[in-house]
């Protein structure tokens, strides 16, 4: 009898043992999955000067997306940008906007939303667009009491890292304005520089020739 109650806990604690390495691996493989799915949605275009570039994006109904964007290169990092329901109407609007973001959600009436890159103010500049369509989780799969341990923890993993996304996405568009603004005023310095050496060469010559000549008027007399 000891021995048959020894082998039964054995058997159990191995099985407790597999569950965890089971949950360990499952969440391990979700959260990779999650960061696959995270960063797989970003997409990247060229906008060419004087032209306008549209797409459409299908959204389930009660389910939330999230639009992003950001200008990653071109120019003065800007461009104008519009999103539009399915009967045309226009839901936000961005104008020499650098990054921009807007929630959406899909009901019976709106279950295709457009927008639109806008890049005609630049005649010769082309547009470096970067941007995602992030879906949420639809409200029946969603619901806490519905969901095992593991599942809870999966989820909240995946918001966690979708926060982590949205303050990387931040952090980058930060570090690209700064660097456009300590390129620009390098770029001041260099030619102010510039201006002030040929300024000062030029006051030179022209020193140099009116002491020559008022030196050669004074002779003559």
């Amino acid at each position: 009898m000891c021995a048959f109650l020894t082998k039964f806990v054995a058997n159990v604690r191995s099985e407790k043992r597999i569950m965890r390495y089971n949950m360990i691996a499952l969440v391990t493989l979700s959260v990779l999955c999650s960061f696959a799915a995270l960063h797989g949605d970003a997409l990247s275009t060229k906008i060419d000067a004087a032209s306008l570039w549209c797409f459409t994006e299908p959204v389930a109904r009660d389910v939330s997306a999230t639009f992003q964007f950001t200008v990653t290169h071109g120019g003065k990092l800007d461009i104008n940008a519009q999103i539009f329901d399915e009967s045309h109407r226009i839901l936000d609007s961005w104008s020499l906007a650098s990054s921009g973001k807007y929630v959406v959600k899909g009901d019976s009436s709106n279950s295709k939303f457009k927008v639109c890159f806008d890049n005609s103010m630049a005649r010769f500049t082309p547009k470096w667009v970067s941007f995602s369509f992030h879906h949420g989780q639809h409200p029946a799969a969603a619901k806490v009491e519905h969901l095992d341990p593991v599942e809870r923890q999966i989820q909240a993993l995946a918001a966690r890292i979708d926060d982590l996304q949205n303050t990387q996405l931040r952090l980058r568009e930060s570090e690209k304005n700064h660097r456009a603004t300590a390129e620009d005023a390098n770029e001041r310095v260099l030619l102010w520089a510039v201006f002030e050496t040929v300024a000062l060469f030029g006051m030179g010559v022209f020193q140099i020739y009116f002491l020559k000549r008022f030196l050669e008027r004074k002779t003559t007399v």
